[in-house]
């Protein structure tokens, strides 16, 4: 097994831009993104760019992605966990920070990943990657000094939530005291800006699986962070790379913990209530804002 994967990290890299610019293009087309729900017209054209370029390269490792069959590997040891595209339903609706991620897992732990959002930064794009035995978390080509983590949750912590939590922000504030929360729609994009320093902890409330957090747990375990599970416990892999989750919560340790020990369960139902999403057409605006009911 190689003790370095900086080759690796090169092709996971050029492969996740390719499938970047296909999702780029297809979010700025007249009229938006095609697609609707949990998949976007070129999901499937994307992972198969990237499975191409990964399974060209190493044959031999096992493949577990989200659109595609899952292939298993002759070598025993790495599996490739692929997300071509994580945070759909916010794309399709219009919001940026949608991501693509590529996890790479020897014999169940997480030892490289690449998140790329191809929609911020005026359209040029986030890269946030890394990998065993090659040097610290890059951003964009960028090392990152990531500040250390924070030892308690209270006012200054910054949790990232799905963007959805806009629609009730009360709501979501409430099980976050007393921290604060940004929102982006990707859980792996989450997971990376965190690795980067841009918050504190990444949730997501919702059940993810394997293609949702691969990659943003080896951003996470980087720079010493964790990611929890609904129990509070280690997010694992089966020896096929599958992993289930109802909660997820990454990064800073301490906070984290918290986090999931709080009664999500029943602050979901009080966010169940109605909620409204208004918007203007694609030709007047290319993004979509959300408001809440008004409470009276």
């Amino acid at each position: 097994m190689p003790a370095r994967y900086g080759d690796h990290l090169s092709i996971a890299t050029e492969a996740i831009q390719t499938a970047g610019q296909l999702l780029r293009a297809e979010f700025l087309r007249p009229g938006g993104p095609r697609g609707g729900g949990e998949q976007a017209a070129l999901d499937w054209e994307a992972e198969w760019v990237i499975r191409d370029r990964l399974m060209g390269a190493t044959s031999g490792w096992g493949y577990l992605g989200k659109m595609t069959v899952t292939q298993n590997g002759s070598e025993g040891h790495h599996v490739w966990v692929v997300d071509p595209h994580n945070g759909v339903s916010g794309y399709v609706q219009g919001f940026r920070g949608s991501a693509i991620s590529i996890g790479l897992l020897r014999d169940g732990e997480p030892v490289l990943g690449v998140v790329y959002a191809p929609l911020v930064f005026g359209n040029e794009g986030d890269l946030v990657a890394w990998a065993e035995g090659c040097g610290p978390l890059l951003r964009n080509g960028r090392p990152v000094e990531r500040a250390a983590w924070p030892c308690s949750l209270d006012a200054n912590t910054v949790v990232l939530v799905t963007w959805a939590a806009d629609r009730a922000p009360g709501r979501m504030l409430k099980p976050l005291a007393p921290g604060r929360y940004r929102t982006c729609p990707s859980m792996a994009y989450r997971l990376a800006l965190v690795a980067c320093g841009e918050g504190d902890v990444a949730i997501a409330l919702d059940p993810l699986n394997d293609h949702s957090y691969a990659a943003g747990h080896a951003l996470v375990r980087s720079c010493g962070g964790e990611l929890l599970n609904e129990s509070g416990e280690p997010v694992t892999y089966a020896d096929d790379g599958k992993s289930v989750a109802d909660r997820c919560f990454g990064g800073a340790p301490v906070p984290a913990t918290k986090l999931a020990q709080r009664d999500w369960a029943a602050d979901a139902e009080e966010q169940a209530d109605g909620r409204a999403a208004i918007g203007l057409s694609w030709d007047d605006c290319p993004r979509r804002f959300t408001l809440p009911w008004p409470d009276s």
